[in-house]
């Protein structure tokens, strides 16, 4: 039996999935080793598992920097950096342009007048890439390209003073191609404070679906992961293809995005669900209201709980209850904004049972208080 060990990061979990699942179909033995957990080294997974060919993070490379003889097995690197191409090795590269070209033909389903790109606070080639994919396909589309980016380094927050103008000035409404999770939530945050509404205004995706922060921002972010499973699947054959030929230099496998997650940013825009739609209209309506809760929705829908709970999870990407919590923080930000009514006072506006339980949503969302956040915000 082939013998294939793994390193990895915390943040591989797909992609140790897919190589798990692969390796079941193809009969070939997998030991992985959490690199973070473990304090592993290569040599550590070499003698532990004598290994035929190892799979590694890139990064993990980089950090202990590893050249190919370093390593008396052939090695598969995901997600392979130029540089480490150059030194000698090879692996599977996650081609950029396809997440760009993803993102703009679902914003191009929402046949909006306007469209937008905008790029990293910082002049990165991958967020260049991205640009240019979007360029392209507005001008063969005969469409204006409305882009925001940096091509010099500018402290956060210029970038984010300047964005906020640019966001003033851009038509709407307006799709907008946020470069990845980390700038949609900037544009969120921008959108938040100007007053333009989301998704009303601006339709906003992102790229890599960091779950966290995608369903930290207001709205949650709609976004498009990378095909990770897919990329998993990839570098066990690959890794097999240098067990059989390890002299070979092998071009490196390419994997694409995956497949969009519709959240709140881009939910009035996409195909309508009648039932989640009413339901969405009624929490909005009502989120003031102690006693919404979950069956009061469910019977806005007219449909059984779980049937309902599916459909309104499937339309916008998250629970009930998730967006009953998310319409009573934005009300409850958009009331701190007025500094004539007292901290106090606000919990009872909002449908919070007590200040308390006001402070401790603001503690988990925030990392602050609600006088911390009128502090910054009004």
């Amino acid at each position: 039996m082939i013998n294939l060990a793994y390193l990895f990061g915390p943040a591989f979990g797909e992609r140790h999935n897919g190589i798990f699942e692969r390796a079941t179909e193809l009969n070939v033995r997998v030991f992985s080793f959490q690199t973070d957990y473990l304090k592993a080294s290569i040599d550590d997974a070499i003698a532990l598992a004598r290994p035929d060919a190892c799979i590694v993070e890139s990064d993990f490379i980089t950090d202990h920097k590893l050249r190919p003889e370093d390593i008396p097995v052939p090695v598969v690197v995901c997600d392979l950096k130029e540089d480490q191409r150059r030194l000698g090795f090879t692996g599977i590269l996650y081609d950029r342009e396809s997440v760009a070209r993803k993102v703009i033909d679902a914003l191009e389903t929402l046949n909006l007048p306007n469209y937008a790109f905008v790029g990293y606070h910082r002049p990165e080639e991958w967020s260049r890439i991205r640009e240019n994919v979007f360029r392209e396909a507005m001008a063969e589309k005969g469409r204006a390209a409305h882009v925001f980016s940096f091509t010099q380094r500018k402290r956060l927050p210029d970038y984010f003073h300047a964005l906020e103008k640019w966001l003033l000035a851009l038509p709407v409404p307006c799709g907008i191609f946020a470069v990845n999770d980390e700038i949609g939530e900037y544009v969120l945050t921008a959108a938040n404070r100007l007053g333009i509404p989301v998704p009303d205004s601006l339709a906003v995706i992102g790229v890599d679906n960091d779950s966290d922060r995608c369903n930290n921002t207001i709205p949650p972010l709609a976004s498009i992961p990378p095909d990770s499973r897919h990329s998993g699947r990839l570098a066990v054959d690959f890794a097999l293809k240098l067990i059989e030929n390890p002299s070979k230099n092998l071009k490196p496998a390419t994997y694409g995005a995956g497949v969009l997650i519709t959240r709140g940013s881009l939910r009035r825009f996409h195909h309508r669900d009648s039932a989640a739609a009413k339901a969405l209209d009624f929490i909005q309506l009502n989120a003031a209201n102690p006693k919404l809760d979950l069956d009061a929705v469910v019977r806005t829908m007219g449909l059984p709980t779980s049937t309902a709970r599916v459909r309104f999870k499937k339309y916008t990407g998250h629970t009930i209850f998730d967006e009953i919590e998310n319409q009573r923080f934005l009300l409850a930000c958009s009331l701190l904004r007025n500094r004539k009514l007292p901290i106090g006072s606000i919990h009872e506006k909002c449908g919070y049972g007590c200040s308390r339980a006001l402070r401790n949503v603001f503690l988990k969302r925030t990392g602050g208080t609600p006088s911390a956040w009128r502090a910054q915000h009004s």
